[in-house]
């Protein structure tokens, strides 16, 4: 215990030994907030006895993913690479690796990154004699990817970029589905599918992450 709050203030520790209801901690750039994630999670497994496979961890980039990993490892002497801390998307992938065949996919699906959407979008562009000079593909991707939460809002285009949208968006789409890809936006909205379509797969998740 004296090992996870060294060189803690008192709000720090509060949250670091919170363990019942929920904790909000407000900090700015180097406040240390990655040091308090990492003590609680490190209290929560080494003094509360939860299972790891119990907590879920969330944070924006890999290498933020791999410094708490790293630091736990530090700090309790075990092996992190089957805990769940991770970004959004590494998490989706994960639950979409078990269970993406109730969606029609194979869980051998491949992820494509933008540079990749980019191009396919381009591709498609051409396969549709539509100039790519007069609309900018990458820009056409992003507008694709805002589609894929909000389809409704296809309404809301101007002319001719609707029309672009609505001629290329299917097709996109279809390419994807027809090989088995999966782009970083499927990867969310793709398990937001799954977990909303499918209860079982819902309750299970609901049920294994008592902390967050």
């Amino acid at each position: 215990m004296d090992k996870l709050l060294i060189g803690l203030n008192e709000p720090q520790k509060e949250a670091v030994l919170t363990t019942r209801g929920p904790v909000m901690a407000i900090a700015g750039a180097g406040s240390g907030k990655t040091r308090v994630l990492t003590r609680r999670i490190a209290h929560l497994i080494y003094n509360e006895q939860v299972p790891h496979e119990n907590i879920l961890a969330i944070t924006f980039t890999n290498k933020a993913a791999n410094e708490m990993k790293h630091r736990i490892e530090r700090l309790l002497g075990i092996r992190t690479q089957s805990m769940w801390i991770s970004t959004f998307h590494s998490m989706c992938a994960r639950i979409l690796r078990d269970h993406i065949e109730r969606l029609g996919y194979d869980k051998r699906f491949q992820i494509i990154d933008d540079d990749d959407s980019v191009a396919l979008v381009k591709t498609l562009l051409r396969r549709a004699n539509i100039d790519v000079k007069m609309v900018n593909p990458k820009a056409l991707k992003n507008h694709i990817m805002n589609l894929k939460s909000d389809i409704a809002a296809l309404d809301e285009y101007p002319e001719p970029l609707k029309t672009y949208l609505e001629t290329i968006y299917p097709n996109y789409q279809k390419y994807l589905f027809d090989n088995q890809l999966v782009d970083f936006e499927d990867l969310l909205v793709l398990t937001i599918e799954l977990l909303e379509k499918h209860e079982d797969i819902r309750k299970h998740y609901h049920a294994q992450f008592d902390y967050v």
